[in-house]
């Protein structure tokens, strides 16, 4: 019991489900786009029979590095957030993650490693959806365009019924990840907050949608009236 305990507490400190679930899963999907789009299901599954050590290694690392790509162009466009608007400025983000690790016990620390899990899974896999279906519209055009694709009516028809419920099922499913995301970072840094604050420390409130979007409202009162305390508030306190 205390070996398997380890190894899911490693899973969580070493940053191992982070990397698989929200980078290697997500960089995969939008990996094997172009050639399922392209060869089809069971066509992936003949190349993927032929790979050896090399090759996994290989496409491993390129999920990995495209799920970073993606994760960082949903951050610079505000798509994904790592962290609640009022925290936005280094220093206070800094103070608060530091007295977290201060004060918070291992069981703590787990609950909300597991959060930023599910927060990063589903904000760079919704993303990942979007990426791999703008990629196939583009290439469909491109084939469109070069002759490689010719369309009619029946081949119109006949597409928008094979197709348009898997298409609308990944809209979906994309939409509920992108609200799972906000969702879990908001749980994230409200159960960072609550453990603060059992020790008798002042945070920002993050039970709005305006503290986590960046509302001046929301900005305003968390930075004047709830304000992690400064170093001399600490020292005389």
């Amino acid at each position: 019991m205390n070996s398997i305990e380890g190894i899911i507490s490693s899973l969580y400190t070493n940053y191992l489900l982070r990397d698989v679930a929200a980078k290697i899963i997500p960089g995969s999907l939008t990996l094997l786009t172009l050639p399922l789009y392209r060869h089809g299901l069971r066509g992936i599954q003949e190349i993927v029979a032929n790979f050896g050590f090399a090759e996994w290694i290989f496409s491993i690392g390129a999920a990995w590095i495209l799920s970073y790509s993606i994760q960082t162009i949903g951050e610079l466009t505000h798509l994904l957030r790592q962290w609640p608007a009022v925290l936005d400025d280094f220093d206070e983000r800094y103070e608060f993650r530091a007295l977290f690790g201060t004060h918070a016990s291992d069981r703590e620390r787990r609950l909300v490693e597991r959060y930023v899990v599910i927060k990063e899974s589903c904000g760079i896999g919704y993303l990942a959806i979007w990426v791999s279906i703008v990629l196939v519209l583009c290439q469909f055009v491109l084939d469109f365009a070069t002759g490689i694709v010719v369309v009619n009516i029946e081949h119109a028809t006949r597409a928008g019924a094979v197709f348009g419920v898997p298409f609308a099922g990944l809209l979906l499913a994309s939409l509920l990840l992108r609200a799972s995301h906000f969702r879990h970072l908001k749980r994230q840094y409200a159960q960072m907050g609550a453990v603060l604050k059992s020790h008798g420390k002042k945070t920002p409130k993050f039970d709005s949608d305006s503290a986590i979007f960046g509302y001046s409202s929301a900005r305003n009162v968390s930075k004047k009236a709830e304000s992690i305390p400064s170093e001399n508030e600490r020292s005389e306190q």
